[in-house]
């Protein structure tokens, strides 16, 4: 978490956090969670994406579970945010989670977010998985520390990142035999993708991308796949998503976006009605522009957005714009 808590999953939504793993490990609702034959409240992400048929990040430890417990019958997986390192200013981000949301709203007097230290006062033999997430890991020093010093028993090693700059550490972590899942955000192809991750670069992205797919072919303990945030953005682009991950033989995996709520595929508005058309087949389409317009406050979103950013909507999306204006908004 930004503040430094911990907390036992990333994934949950609105789960408690604690000042520190021991507190964690000793508290009721724990212990509540352990006891419980039902799924918590807090694992709404899990539930709605093995609701749509995937796989999702809690049938993964399940399935991680039956091989790290013979190395630690108390082992942790330990993942979170260690700092908002960023260079991208994603449209459904904040500050948070990224300096460089942070440097353009607020200047030089952006937050900096450094857990490193929390990270260090962990049990480091007990962890067997570690997952590295956000800001980005390839910008950020504090991450660049962590790859060159791996907890001593590490087998799984999971990298969150917008494929922006090749985590040059990768090959020298293969040679010790250490599984390397690398999670790819894919959010839009070509102009969509521009908009919703700005100022990244398209023909950037792919050449980073290439160079992970040549390090792939050379090592069998590298595994990639692409994770999609869907929001109206990528709701509208979803499509291209999914053709581009088979052209690169890339499996894909997505989560309904929750925050900022007016962004949620959810609602109708231009965007998502004009998904629902093209979800033929798709177990997404009945969740899509299901609910009340939120025309008026998405495009008022939009807007400060653009400003933030120096970006313009009008020229990602033309045909929505045209939408916009017949219907007077």
């Amino acid at each position: 978490m930004p503040d430094g808590n911990i907390e036992i999953c990333g994934h949950m939504v609105a789960q408690p956090s604690f000042d520190s793993l021991q507190q964690l490990e000793e508290s009721e609702w724990l212990k509540h969670l352990k006891n419980s034959d039902t799924l918590p409240s807090e694992c709404i992400r899990c539930k709605q994406e093995e609701e749509l048929g995937q796989k999702s990040i809690r049938n993964h430890a399940f399935d991680r579970h039956k091989i790290l417990k013979k190395y630690h019958e108390d082992y942790l997986i330990i993942g979170g945010i260690l700092d908002n390192i960023c260079n991208s200013a994603c449209q459904f981000c904040n500050e948070n989670l990224s300096t460089k949301i942070g440097s353009l709203k607020f200047g030089k007097y952006y937050k900096l977010v450094n857990n490193y230290n929390k990270f260090v006062e962990l049990p480091q033999d007990r962890i067997i998985e570690l997952d590295i997430n956000g800001g980005e890991p390839s910008n950020s020093p504090n991450y660049q520390n962590v790859l060159e010093n791996l907890p001593q028993n590490l087998k799984i090693l999971r990298i969150n990142t917008n494929c922006s700059k090749f985590i040059d550490n990768l090959p020298s972590i293969l040679e010790k035999k250490i599984k390397v899942i690398v999670t790819i955000s894919l959010d839009g192809v070509g102009k969509v993708f521009e908009y919703a991750r700005y100022p990244l670069k398209w023909y950037n992205f792919n050449n980073v991308l290439h160079r992970y797919l040549a390090l792939r072919s050379e090592s069998n303990f590298l595994e990639l796949d692409f994770w999609t945030t869907l929001s109206v953005y990528t709701i509208e682009d979803f499509t291209n998503i999914e053709n581009f991950a088979k052209l690169v033989n890339i499996p894909l995996s997505y989560g309904i976006l929750h925050e900022p709520d007016c962004l949620s595929i959810k609602y109708k508005n231009p965007f998502n009605n004009a998904a629902k058309t093209k979800l033929i087949n798709n177990e997404l389409q009945n969740l899509t522009a299901s609910d009340k317009d939120n025309s008026e406050q998405l495009f008022e979103y939009i807007k400060v957005q653009d400003k933030i950013r120096g970006t313009n909507f009008i020229t990602t999306f033309p045909e929505l714009y045209g939408i916009l204006i017949k219907e007077g908004l």
